[in-house]
């Protein structure tokens, strides 16, 4: 028996658990689907609280991506909310004990994993697709969990899926029970020029980088949303850990305001000869607008701290950014 058969009985109901003889293959999803230490908790246990997936993808490989499985014995405490989003949304760090073994997914590029469906990852997508109706856009397959929650949500319509790898595809796709739900395999950037003034969705959902950082928000947090004008409204687009890259440089730049009369190595950026000036702030390409800004202005502390929250309130929205900021962009923000 091959997969595609033992994964059609299994939701048929077919296999039971007496019959894993017959079976004669390594099925991952066996004890998940079957044995009950292995199923998602009950409802008076944690899964009421909506902490975890109901993905059903076996392991597999398509050339370097490849779909892991790891199991998480029961009693163990994993997190939901993390203190670095803790820190920087302004959350209360939190985890959960489980009631019993629970089963993780992986999607991993070279052994290096880019998502699972652990909770903490589980809540920082499902707070930011609640609110999501009529036509959705989702940049990014990854392991299917947004395509299928908002599959599943009915107030949503229709969900266009775009991921460039046809691997991710070929690896996830046939195991998501999606009934409004289409992949198109593009790349992001290009499907969102491709498309202007051809098509329009109520809202968007991108996630189609690994780690984060003040960085992602130049190289793809930003240019995807200007690329988003006339397709969906910004207020309608959600952008995976968007609030904890904001809170980042909002961090950052509180930190630059209150060290900035200090000498160095704690300050010295108000002093700081120009050419040195050009050379580190500048050439390390974050935040040269608003540093260019403390240098020319001299502001007191508090209108610093003020145009510090326009500059990252607007940061991700170029546009409204622009009409402050780029006066005192000296460097290339724009894909």
């Amino acid at each position: 028996m091959n997969w595609t058969q033992a994964v059609a009985e299994l939701a048929n109901g077919q296999i039971y658990k007496d019959e894993s003889s017959r079976i004669g293959i390594k099925c991952p999803l066996w004890n998940w689907c079957v044995k009950p230490s292995f199923m998602r908790p009950t409802k008076s246990s944690t899964s009421n609280l909506g902490y975890f997936s109901d993905l059903r993808i076996p392991e597999g490989r398509k050339g370097k991506w490849r779909i892991a499985h790891s199991i998480e014995k029961q009693g163990t405490k994993l997190t939901v909310v993390s203190m670095r989003d803790a820190l920087f949304q302004g959350k209360k760090s939190s985890s959960i004990p489980l009631d019993r073994d629970y089963l993780v997914h992986a999607l991993l590029e070279d052994e290096q994993r880019w998502m699972s469906d652990c909770p903490q990852e589980i809540e920082s997508q499902r707070e930011q697709l609640k609110r999501f109706k009529g036509t959705v856009l989702v940049g990014g397959l990854g392991l299917g969990y947004a395509a299928l929650t908002l599959d599943q949500n009915p107030n949503v319509k229709e969900v266009v899926v775009v991921e460039r790898q046809q691997a991710v595809i070929d690896l996830v796709w046939s195991y998501l029970p999606l009934t409004k739900a289409v992949p198109i395999k593009a790349d992001l950037f290009q499907y969102l020029k491709d498309i202007q003034g051809k098509r329009r969705f109520d809202y968007a959902y991108y996630d189609v980088w690994g780690p984060t950082g003040e960085r992602v928000l130049i190289t793809h947090v930003r240019p995807l949303r200007a690329l988003s004008e006339g397709i969906v409204k910004q207020k309608n687009i959600e952008c995976w850990e968007e609030a904890t890259m904001l809170g980042q440089i909002h961090a950052h730049l509180r930190t630059l305001i209150e060290t900035w009369d200090m000498p160095p190595p704690f300050g010295g950026i108000k002093e700081m000869p120009e050419g040195q000036f050009q050379k580190t702030a500048r050439g390390s390409g974050t935040h040269w607008a608003f540093l260019n800004w403390m240098r020319q202005t001299k502001p007191s502390r508090e209108e610093a701290l003020r145009f510090m929250n326009h500059y990252v309130d607007t940061y991700s929205n170029l546009n409204k950014w622009g009409e402050v900021w780029d006066a005192w962009d000296a460097q290339e923000t724009r894909r």
